[in-house]
């Protein structure tokens, strides 16, 4: 305070300045002005003799142009401002790391504080992914009194495939915090794209076309910023076993989630099981779909084709064998299973056939006509057809006729063990033909001698 004394003639010559760190003892100070006739009412302490955070204790006198001192003053107390803590460093992931887990432990420098007496008592985490832009951040920890210098980061926070920047800082048990860390960065590791879905034809399909268009669900990745640039489809004929595919598209660059099937891929009335998987544009693979099934459609048979009697071929008897074409069918596993043999006399009309077989599954590529069915000297027409093990009818054979022997002609077939071969003979002229497999091999041959 100002100098007062009571003698009105006396004047302040000197003043004399204390501090301590302990109330009321004086005996060993850290600062005394001693007498001091410049800082009479006011005094600067000298740098480096306070410590920061720090309660001292002070008192000061006065002196006149006597010589006397007051006594000293009320001892009053401060205390010296708290010092931060020390900036802290990012220590992991280390700056620029890659393949990053998506829930990292984040590690930051231990605490450090010029204030020898401060502790550490929380700290605050920050991720983001805009350099140097914490106002929109995608973690923020809040104030951590127990997560002080490691911190694991959440589940569900970070993305994969993602740069990410981060920093932290340190408080102190005064309530002070340090600086932010210097910014650091990482990049999570890439997460694979979803498991697709097997859409079309649906598991377990029937009558599916043999070219179908396989469908898939789009593209999908955890990794918001991945996209699609590979898919790989294959099909196979038994479940679960890829290692001999009926398809296999290898690495196929087509950004799209169906795929068609060329002709002659698949085989009729078949079951096939297919699956798919995509890639991201890091080069991760989905795991495959689950597989599924399809079964194509049953094809019919191929047309036949008459064989035997040729067509348009004469002097044919009336109890002929009919001789068809081997059975085949575009389908491998299809098997011959039935046949049906029609004779008409009108070319082309079968509505009202002389003669029909129905359905047969022993005669299947040849038949004899039964006894009593054709006329001498009449021209027949004959078609036939296969059914498969399916139950599905090829078309009809083109139509092919034969016309029988005249009335005068007797007609003796003798067959044998091929069903092969017959002959015919002319009582009047004593001559007789010879037929094999439906051709003249013997003609007008002279009977020597008839049997008895």
């Amino acid at each position: 305070s100002t100098f007062s004394d009571l003698d009105t003639n006396d004047i302040h010559t000197a003043s004399q300045w204390q501090i301590t760190t302990v109330p009321g003892e004086y005996s060993n100070m850290i600062f005394d002005s001693g007498v001091d006739n410049y800082n009479l009412i006011a005094i600067d302490i000298p740098s480096e003799t306070l410590d920061y955070n720090t309660t001292y204790y002070w008192r000061v006198r006065h002196q006149d142009s006597q010589g006397d001192w007051s006594p000293w003053s009320n001892e009053t107390a401060f205390t010296t401002l708290n010092r931060i803590p020390v900036q802290p460093v990012n220590l992991s992931p280390s700056d620029g790391a890659g393949d990053i887990s998506l829930t990292p432990v984040l590690q930051g420098s231990d605490f450090s504080d010029p204030d020898t007496g401060d502790i550490h008592t929380a700290s605050q985490w920050q991720i983001t992914i805009i350099p140097s832009e914490y106002s929109y951040v995608i973690y923020d920890s809040g104030i951590q009194d127990s997560n002080i210098t490691a911190i694991l980061v959440p589940q569900g926070i970070l993305n994969g495939n993602t740069t990410y920047y981060w920093r932290v800082r340190y408080r102190d048990n005064h309530g002070n915090w340090s600086q932010w860390s210097e910014k650091t960065s990482f990049t999570t590791l890439n997460q694979p794209p979803h498991q697709p879905i097997n859409l079309s034809p649906y598991d377990g399909a029937n009558s599916v076309s043999l070219t179908p268009t396989l469908q898939a669900s789009p593209f999908s990745d955890p990794d918001s910023s991945d996209i699609n640039t590979t898919y790989h489809w294959q099909i196979t004929t038994t479940p679960g076993d890829y290692s001999h595919p009926v398809l296999d598209s290898s690495e196929d660059r087509a950004t799209s989630s169906s795929f068609a099937v060329e002709t002659g891929t698949l085989d009729g009335n078949t079951t096939y099981y297919w699956r798919v998987r995509y890639q991201d544009d890091q080069g991760a693979w989905s795991p495959w779909s689950i597989e599924t099934s399809f079964t194509t459609t049953n094809r019919p048979p191929d047309q036949p084709t008459n064989l035997f009697p040729s067509d348009g071929v004469p002097d044919v008897s009336l109890n002929p064998i009919l001789r068809a074409s081997l059975f085949h069918d575009p389908d491998t596993r299809d098997s011959h299973l039935n046949s049906q043999w029609q004779l008409t006399a009108i070319a082309g009309d079968y509505s009202s056939p002389i003669w029909d077989s129905g359905v047969d599954s022993h005669r299947l590529t040849a038949i004899g006509t039964p006894p009593a069915t054709l006329l001498y000297n009449t021209t027949y027409y004959w078609r036939v057809r296969y059914q498969d093990n399916q139950g599905t009818w090829s078309p009809w054979s083109m139509e092919t006729s034969f016309t029988t022997l005249s009335e005068e002609s007797w007609s003796y077939t003798f067959v044998d063990p091929w069903n092969t071969a017959r002959f015919l003979i002319d009582i009047i002229e004593k001559t007789f033909r010879f037929y094999a497999e439906g051709l003249l091999i013997l003609d007008n041959y002279t009977v020597r001698e008839w049997p008895s």
